[in-house]
């Protein structure tokens, strides 16, 4: 008791304490205050995360005050990691997005690669492994022309290895794994060896390989020890207990488990115990009712305090059917009305089949059949309608793929067709300009003939031959002449016919739908004139306003309206990037677009507001951020369509402007939700601004 009351009061004084040591530091220059700094939030990254913080954006601080932008950049990834460690994935992205950019510009190849291996990291551990594949591989990439880097290498090459495997290249996976054991061996680094010993036998025991993944595990172990690394030894025991279990080996799970905890209580990782206490109440389940269900208090308990709701729901589902086999009714019926609070939050389907299964056997439990029936119906319904709607999708996407190839396949036949026209066309001229040169080299032969013979007989007509010769020039000059002015005449007749059907549709929907309404506006603006200033008129003067709102709506649909039908034919990247390189051409700023992934058609719908948002944004930075670089990511997930976009432009207050966001951003979050996506937007003055989509898939590919 006494050492958590001494961990609590070190976390809430150190702070403070540190604080009013670096004031004390007025002697030292601002760059040597920044690396002092930088150097203590290095060193307090797993012992205390706040004050590490804390001493991150001190030195971030001090670096750009003395203009030190490698401090910079590592004070900046010093925070995103803090962020991680929070599971805050979209500010600590940003903060590494910021970093990598800092790097780039001190142009240190080790640096980037440390600052890709960082990126790649935060996308594996939300299990986004192409995107993490995307990263490592730029890294190396960087990394292969540069010397001196080996660490930096070694750290990709894990990473990258475990995010093979991690998406089903096992055979690619365990080859890069074994040229990173060899390098680590190589430059003698004994916590990356540790690292990379411990994935490699999280590669075999995932393949059934359980002897050779115990032993790549205990090789791990002596290395974590020599160096002291409490994390990774903590880590190592949570997978060594899962390979104990897979073997019936529980005495030995259960020690691991249970000597894990007591480390992560020690040195203050408390986030990791709520899946080590989940594993611990699986692993009493069968044999110890009343362990278990003190472990799945403990892990419910845990995963709430760090905003872990899945596993918190989980673990409280897994307590209540433990308590309900103790009799304990009273405990479960408190702990099902939380839990019902709790998933109205939540959108999994598959643990409200769960809840309502609990609930089923709770009322059974009771003797209340009639409710029980009623529950377990729900239930099952529940999962009906759950394999419904894959069925619906995969009709549906078995539809929209018929007709993507017929369109494919007639977009196929008219280039086919287009290209034979062509290819006449071409043959035709060639043949014209065939004959052409042949005539006039007939011609000059005969004229040169010609004037030698006359040339002979009398020198003074020689001029005369060679001005006819000058004027058949000119005259097969002016034929070519004429038939490219009558070429360029047709084609500029046929655009001025396109952009004479295009501004009678423009004119015609702003006449439809912006005539009534402007003139609603004068009417009411000429009454309002005439009367005095008043409460009804400033109630006059708000419907005006919002009248003025939908007129702007409405133009911007037509302006929507009238590029979507061609832009929709594209595919999402392809019509992305197009608007990118129309902004770039603009000159205003730049604009930097990468696809990550595999491109494949997405529906009608989601197209359509994903492309619409993108420009709405885009125009919001080109139009208020005050931006010279964007850049925009678009990822293809097996399950999710991500796009992030980052500017390096002025920003503004989050806390601030919180609830009075502007016109473009409220519209932006509203078609992101009309088609069931999730939209984070971040953003600090004169930092600039992040802005996270990401739109869930259904359909099967």
């Amino acid at each position: 008791m006494r050492f958590f009351l001494l961990i609590i009061l070190i976390s809430t004084v150190y702070p403070l304490a540190a604080q009013k040591k670096v004031s004390k530091l007025s002697n030292l220059t601002i760059k040597e205050k920044a690396t002092r700094a930088s150097e203590k939030a290095w060193s307090l990254r797993n012992v205390n995360p706040d004050s590490s913080l804390y001493f991150a954006t001190e030195a971030l601080n001090y670096a750009r005050d003395c203009s030190d932008q490698k401090i910079e950049a590592y004070s900046l990834s010093d925070i995103g990691n803090y962020y991680k460690r929070k599971e805050e994935y979209s500010k600590a992205l940003h903060h590494y997005i910021k970093s990598l950019e800092i790097r780039k510009k001190i142009n240190n190849k080790q640096l980037v690669g440390g600052a890709y291996n960082q990126i790649g990291l935060l996308y594996h551990q939300q299990e986004k492994y192409d995107s993490a594949i995307f990263n490592f591989e730029n890294g190396i990439h960087y990394l292969d022309t540069s010397k001196n880097s080996n660490n930096e290498r070694l750290k990709l090459l894990s990473g990258y290895s475990m995010s093979l495997y991690r998406s089903g290249n096992y055979k690619k996976a365990l080859a890069y794994i074994d040229t990173a054991f060899a390098l680590s061996e190589k430059i003698q680094d004994s916590l990356l060896t540790a690292i990379i010993l411990q994935n490699k036998g999280n590669i075999h025991q995932d393949l059934g390989q359980n002897a050779l993944a115990l032993n790549l595990y205990n090789k791990a172990q002596f290395y974590y020890e020599q160096i002291d690394d409490v994390n990774g030894l903590i880590d190592l025991q949570i997978n060594m207990a899962s390979l104990y279990i897979l073997e019936g080996n529980y005495s030995k799970a259960e020690k691991m488990l249970k000597d894990a905890s007591n480390k992560s209580s020690e040195v203050g990782l408390d986030n990791n115990l709520s899946t080590i206490y989940f594993d611990l109440a699986e692993l009493y389940s069968d044999t110890d009712k009343r362990k278990a269900i003190i472990y799945y208090k403990k892990a419910y308990d845990n995963a709430y305090t760090f905003g872990k709701s899945i596993l918190g729901i989980e673990s409280g589902i897994e307590l209540a059917h433990s308590m309900l086999k103790l009799n304990q009714l009273e405990a479960v019926f408190e702990l099902i009305q939380k839990l019902e609070i709790d998933l109205n939050n939540e959108s999994n389907l598959s643990l409200l089949i769960d809840f309502h299964q609990l609930k089923s056997s709770y009322y059974h439990q009771l003797g209340d059949y009639k409710k029980a029936y009623k529950f377990n119906k729900i239930s099952l319904s529940t999962k009906d309608s759950l394999y419904e709607s894959i069925n619906n999708v995969r009709e549906l996407s078995a539809l929209l793929e018929v007709s993507r190839q017929e369109k494919k396949a007639a977009l196929e036949k008219y280039k086919r067709k287009e290209a034979e026209n062509n290819s006449y066309m071409l043959e035709d001229k060639m043949d014209q300009m065939l004959i052409r040169g042949l005539i006039a080299l007939v011609i000059i032969l005969i004229l040169g003939i010609w004037l030698l013979i006359k040339n002979y007989r009398n020198k003074t007509k020689a001029s005369q031959i060679e001005l006819e010769k000058i004027q058949q020039e000119q005259l097969f000059k002016n034929q070519i002449s004429q038939m490219t002015y009558e070429a360029d005449m047709k084609f500029f007749e046929d655009r001025l016919k396109i952009d004479d059907e295009i501004r009678k549709s423009i004119g015609k929907d702003l006449h439809d739908q912006l005539a009534s309404k402007l003139a609603v506006i004068q009417i009411n603006l000429d009454s309002l004139t005439e009367q005095e200033k008043n409460e009804e008129k400033q109630s006059e003067m708000n419907k005006l306003i919002d009248l003025v709102e939908e007129s702007c709506g409405d133009v911007r649909t037509i302006a929507h309206n009238l590029i979507g039908h061609d832009r929709l034919r594209e595919s999402l990247a392809d019509s992305i990037e197009k608007h990118c390189q129309f902004i770039n051409n603009s000159g205003k700023i730049h604009i930097d677009f990468h696809r990550i992934g595999e491109p494949y058609d997405v529906n009608l719908e989601v197209k359509k507001n994903l492309l619409s948002t993108i420009i709405l944004l885009i125009d919001n930075i080109v139009r208020h951020a005050k931006a010279k670089d964007v850049s925009i990511e678009l990822f293809y997930h097996d399950d999710s369509i991500n796009i992030a976009l980052n500017d390096d432009g002025v920003g503004f207050d989050m806390e601030k402007d919180s609830s009075n966001k502007g016109v473009g951003l409220i519209n932006a979050q509203e078609r992101i939700k009309q088609i069931n996506g999730e939209i984070e937007i971040y953003s600090r003055i004169k930092h600039g601004t992040t802005v996270s989509i990401s739109i869930p898939i259904y359909n099967e590919r």
